[in-house]
């Protein structure tokens, strides 16, 4: 019996967040330093004065694969772009929800908040402190677009921050198992087991690497070596025939100029997903040497 396990890179790629996955966060706009980000008892988010006894304006920052989910781990809510109302809200974590992630772009006064699944919009704070998504291309001229992420004085739960990746993780590998026939299918095996990291793993797997996860084969059951490095240097060629074409059309004025930034931003999200994937691809190279 071939047996694959899926590794799902999602913790990983948390450990290596420039955001400690242990710590809270409170959410400023960059103008205002008595007022952060929380919520109401609906679902409403609203600017509230800085409180270490309100939890709900408590956030845990948890990345995946370049983007980052706001998660109150008391309440067990994250931010959620309401793209629709053009608004702000929060509801019940679901690592499947894409709403639910944020790409965080940092500029030298602050940083900008972009819903991962709609890169068009933005997250502005108008004057009266209403907190809105509005075009992004509009937003970026203004002050009122700029956030500042600061480490809160409320200590992390203990427990806390586990239990809330844990969530997610078991969420997105329940979005899987619904497609888990077609994933053992595609990769002529019998059985595909899910876990979060490498434990058990042996070193001399053969890999298949996709976008957020790797795909081990035991070796016992595959062992053409010669077959396994062409395979991956293939893979490597083609990457890099990729990267070399999102790389320029990244540095191409003209394209920079006159895309739409919905579609300067789809290209910017493809070539971290090759580097991501290369870097892989290396990585299995390097252990034949």
């Amino acid at each position: 019996m071939v047996l694959g396990l899926l590794v799902w890179m999602a913790q990983n790629v948390s450990s290596q967040s420039r955001y400690d996955k242990d710590k809270l966060y409170n959410l400023y706009p960059a103008k205002v330093s008595d007022k952060v980000l929380g919520y109401d008892a609906g679902a409403s988010v609203i600017l509230k004065s800085l409180s270490r006894d309100d939890r709900k304006q408590q956030w845990n920052i948890n990345e995946l694969s370049g983007s980052f989910r706001f998660v109150n781990v008391f309440e067990d809510k994250a931010l959620r772009a309401d793209v629709d109302h053009k608004a702000l809200v929060v509801t019940e974590v679901n690592g499947s929800d894409e709403a639910q992630l944020w790409s965080i772009q940092e500029t030298a006064n602050g940083v900008r908040l972009v819903p991962a699944n709609t890169p068009s919009l933005m997250l502005v704070c108008q004057k009266d402190g209403r907190l809105q998504l509005m075009d992004r291309k509009k937003a970026e001229t203004m002050e009122a677009s700029l956030f500042q992420i600061r480490v809160s004085a409320v200590p992390m739960p203990e427990g806390a921050g586990m239990a809330a990746r844990e969530k997610v993780y078991w969420e997105d590998e329940t979005c899987f198992e619904e497609n888990k026939e077609v994933y053992v299918n595609l990769a002529s095996t019998s059985e595909i087991i899910v876990q979060a990291d490498k434990n058990g793993i042996s070193e001399d797997a053969v890999s298949v690497v996709i976008p957020g996860a790797v795909l081990y084969l035991p070796l016992e059951d595959l062992v053409d070596f010669e077959k396994e490095k062409e395979r991956l240097h293939k893979e490597k060629d083609k990457l890099t025939k990729e990267l070399a074409r999102s790389k320029g059309m990244l540095s191409n004025e003209k394209f920079l100029n006159n895309a739409k930034p919905e579609k300067v931003q789809e290209e910017k999200d493809k070539l971290a997903k090759y580097e991501q994937m290369m870097a892989q691809v290396e990585e299995r190279l390097a252990q034949f040497k």
